[in-house]
């Protein structure tokens, strides 16, 4: 924290002296995306996705809550953001799809250059906040408070109290229940099940890629010891080591019976949850989606579920399932008439 404060008050010792701060922080703005949406076209999308979950997220042993100060969800997120509208944006104008890249190529990429370069897109779009906020408004203060707590923060409340009350808000209701059902395919349960299906099967394939690795590293360990070293098990370590780190779309993605065989919802209802919770950018540009992330309209937050072109499914994270869900619903509901 003190680190971004003081990466922050940087920023903005930088625009203090120019002649109109506004257009100098939003010049550097667009200078600091552009740059960044150069440097991500070199990468898949989906592989890129997994490996900034593995270097920008918290792990710890299943039944402990992870903290470490440097994790960011907001991060990630926005990392997925622009990296799918980059993609999107080439394929329409085009440019052809990116290359092999080389081993450890992503990680070192997320791990010493995008992570940078996300923080200081999110200090330029608070230092650009702060530019063009009215002073002679009262509120401007807190609503530039309340607009980086939307941004920075995630599960305010807590994940099970909000669980607990979209179940009895959404399913508890009879009435309600069958609405959702009748007009949706399905109910607020289904759609909690699915997304953390999602997520758990997600960590599986971690943790089975992990054990992969470990067996494989310790086989090439062991037989070098004992003086035999063997070709293939080294070259099987090699490869289970990038598997880990840098696997390819298919081994960090789930398919829709995947999810149905694991929770016994139907495949039928398992693609409706799927339908209403897809990330859909549109035609969105890069600059669209960080613009609308950083002033408070993330469009994960109601649509957090990623799904690559074979249809295969991730989540970037899981800390948006709950709340995506009860606000997802709750939109529909506000739109249609209640049937009695």
């Amino acid at each position: 924290m003190v680190e971004s404060w003081v990466s922050l008050m940087d920023l903005m010792a930088r625009f203090a002296d120019a002649d109109d701060p506004e257009a100098a922080a939003g010049m550097t703005f667009d200078g600091a995306l552009a740059d960044l949406v150069a440097k991500l076209r070199r990468f898949d999308a989906i592989r890129l996705i997994e490996v900034a979950r593995l270097t920008l997220l918290p792990m710890a042993p299943e039944g402990t809550v992870p903290v470490v100060a440097e994790a960011s969800a907001a991060q990630v997120e926005l990392l997925a953001l622009v990296s799918l509208a980059a993609c999107q944006e080439a394929a329409a104008a085009g440019i052809p799809l990116p290359g092999p890249v080389a081993d450890q190529e992503m990680s070192r990429f997320v791990s010493e250059e995008a992570r940078e370069d996300l923080n200081e897109l999110l200090h330029l779009a608070q230092i650009r906040a702060f530019a063009t906020a009215d002073r002679g408004d009262k509120l401007a203060l807190v609503t530039l408070l309340l607009l980086g707590a939307e941004v920075w923060m995630r599960n305010s409340s807590y994940p099970e109290m909000v669980e607990a009350t979209n179940r009895e808000l959404l399913d508890e209701d009879p009435n309600v229940r069958a609405a959702l059902n009748a007009e949706l395919g399905f109910d607020a349960t289904d759609a909690i099940t699915v997304l953390q299906a999602c997520h758990g099967l997600q960590e599986d394939g971690m943790n089975n890629r992990m054990d992969a690795m470990r067996s494989a590293v310790l086989s090439a360990m062991a037989a070098t010891q004992a003086g035999q070293p063997n070709g293939e098990l080294i070259d099987l370590a090699g490869s289970s080591l990038m598997s880990m780190f840098e696997p390819g779309a298919d081994e960090v993605t789930v398919t829709v019976e995947d999810i149905a065989a694991h929770t016994g919802i139907s495949g039928e209802r398992v693609e409706a949850v799927v339908g209403r919770f897809r990330l859909d950018l549109g035609s969105a540009t890069p600059a669209e989606v960080v613009d609308a992330f950083m002033t408070g309209r993330n469009p994960m937050r109601t649509r957090p579920l990623v799904q690559a072109e074979s249809g295969r499914l991730m989540l970037p994270h899981s800390a948006l399932n709950v709340f995506a869900v009860r606000e997802n619903l709750e939109d529909h509901l506000k739109t249609e008439p209640l049937r009695v």
